[in-house]
């Protein structure tokens, strides 16, 4: 299991990969992380790309536990890149939790992430934790 991050600046933008077998340990970890990355602030927007991940252990509770813990402001727009079904009710799950009403996208395209983010596809293809295999 592997959860990767890493901030664009030019874009205000915390760029999220996740691959393997994800649990709620490894996910409260990293969020939990997240706000000691050089040149972090709770305003910006995050990217969470989990197209890669082969098993999800996630639990609602474990969830939950992790909400207390992001970094991100409620104002944050953050977009959900998912694989199947249940990744994308625990991403809705989340967004619900963490968001204001209209700040989390759900979906199966990181094209459509990138759009509603308003960042370019391009970019986040070029930041070194991108591997874009899952195309």
């Amino acid at each position: 299991m592997s959860i990767s991050s890493e901030i664009l600046l030019e874009s205000s933008l915390v760029i999220t990969r996740v691959e393997g077998v994800v649990d709620d340990n490894n996910v409260f970890k990293a969020e939990s992380l997240l706000s000691t990355m050089d040149g972090f602030n709770s305003s910006f927007n995050q990217l969470a790309d989990s197209r890669l991940v082969s098993k999800n252990l996630l639990t609602p509770d474990g969830l939950l536990k992790t909400s207390y813990v992001t970094p991100f402001s409620p104002s944050s727009r953050r977009a959900y890149v998912v694989n199947d079904e249940l990744a994308s009710m625990f991403a809705t799950l989340f967004g619900v939790t963490v968001s204001e009403t209209s700040n989390y996208l759900v979906t199966f395209e990181i094209e459509e992430a990138c759009e509603w983010l308003g960042v370019a596809y391009k970019s986040v293809l070029a930041t070194s934790i991108y591997n874009d295999s899952a195309k």
